[in-house]
This record gives C-alpha cells, sequence and structure tokens, in this order.
C-alpha cells in the first residue's frame, strides 16, 4: 500500500499497512471526518469525486499511474489499516478496487499526522493481480515520492470467516524488525462498512 512509513506500506497501497495485528475499527479511530473536532465535511465543502483522487496522489504526480488488470473477487473492499508502532497511532483506509488498483487513506489528525482534518490520499502506486484462489501479485512503486522504481511481491490474500482480510508474505522489510527478512508474517485488516471514500476530505496538495 502507501510510500508514508516503509517500502511495504508503499506496497499494498501503495502496501496495506504494516502491522501484525489490526486494530478495532470503530468510528473514531478511523478518523472519520464527521466525528473528530467538528471537522469540514464533504457535504459543507467541494466534494472529493473519484476523478478528484488522481489529482492529490503521490504515485500518479511522479510516476505513470498503475491500473488493475483484472477481478480480485472478495479481497476489493474498503480495509481499516491502522496500525500502532511505538504507542503511536497511524489512522489508515485502504480501498482495493474490483480491478486490483490499490488507494490509501492516510488520516493527519492522529499521533503521527500533521495534524489537519483531512487525507493524504495515494493511488497509482500499487495494484494486485490475482493469479489462484488466494495467490496475488502486488505490483507497487517502491517510492514515488523520489523515483519510479517498480517492485513485485507475492502475497497470500484471503477474506478469513470473521469477514476480515488476512495477508500472508514473507517478511522481506523486515517489518517486525527483528532482523529476520526469511520469515511469514500474517496481517489482518478488518473491513469498513457505511463509510463512502467521497466523503474523506483530502489534505490540500
Amino acid at each position: 500500500m502507501a510510500p508514508v512509513r516503509s517500502s511495504r506500506k508503499a506496497a499494498l497501497a501503495a502496501g496495506i499497512a504494516v502491522t501484525l495485528t489490526a486494530c478495532d475499527g470503530d468510528s473514531l479511530s478511523l478518523g472519520l471526518p464527521e466525528t473528530v473536532n467538528d471537522p469540514v465535511t464533504a457535504e459543507s465543502s467541494d466534494i472529493l469525486l473519484e476523478d478528484d483522487i488522481t489529482q492529490n496522489t503521490v504515485g500518479a504526480q511522479n510516476c505513470s499511474p498503475l491500473f488493475g488488470a483484472g477481478s480480485v473477487g472478495d479481497v476489493a473492499g474498503l480495509w481499516d489499516t491502522t496500525d500502532v508502532s511505538e504507542g503511536l497511532r497511524n489512522v489508515a483506509l485502504t480501498r482495493i478496487s474490483d480491478n486490483g488498483e490499490i488507494t490509501f487513506f492516510d488520516f493527519q489528525q492522529d499521533d503521527v499526522g500533521n495534524g489537519e482534518n483531512c487525507y493524504v490520499i495515494v493511488s497509482g502506486a500499487s495494484v494486485i493481480e490475482q493469479v489462484s484462489e488466494s495467490t496475488f501479485i502486488n505490483t507497487f512503486y517502491s517510492d514515488p515520492d523520489t523515483s519510479c522504481n517498480l517492485l513485485t511481491d507475492e502475497i497470500e490474500v484471503t477474506v478469513n470467516s470473521d469477514g476480515d482480510l488476512d495477508i500472508i508474505s514473507i517478511d522481506q522489510f523486515d517489518e517486525d524488525n527483528d532482523g529476520n527478512t526469511n520469515e511469514t508474517i500474517t496481517e489482518t485488516f478488518p473491513e469498513i462498512f457505511g463509510v463512502s471514500t467521497t466523503d474523506l476530505i483530502a489534505c490540500d496538495p
């Protein structure tokens, strides 16, 4: 998913977030505009349309946007990819489109943001392609902030019995900081319902 915290997060939105266990997905934890400090919402400002997203994204500004190749089935949806690292909460949402395109929404009024009631939106920097029932190839820009180097990663992605997204991969970027880049890690992310990404306010470019 996003070029915000790490190279793997730059993968699955450009990386579906880096955490071994996902946080509970209540409204406040997601930083939804209607619940945080009487914020300005899309109803009282310009609505963020789908066409507007690419105008506010890192990947599409610096590199040729990546486009999905085909249906990804049940893994499509909006997922809570919030993570906590060293006691700091990084509120984030990740949308996987039906065709495998990934959009990352990084809320800025959390422990690691800039304090603004808005989202840094990253799209066009990561896609997944289904090659078997649960095997996907993630193609992503390693750091679209500074370069357009493409990387690929084979991952196992499924929706578990609880309706959460499970991603199983080799910890090649040592996301758990234990020095082992050959171990298998599982990341789990709850699905978000009742939220339209067009209601999430994009930060000024």
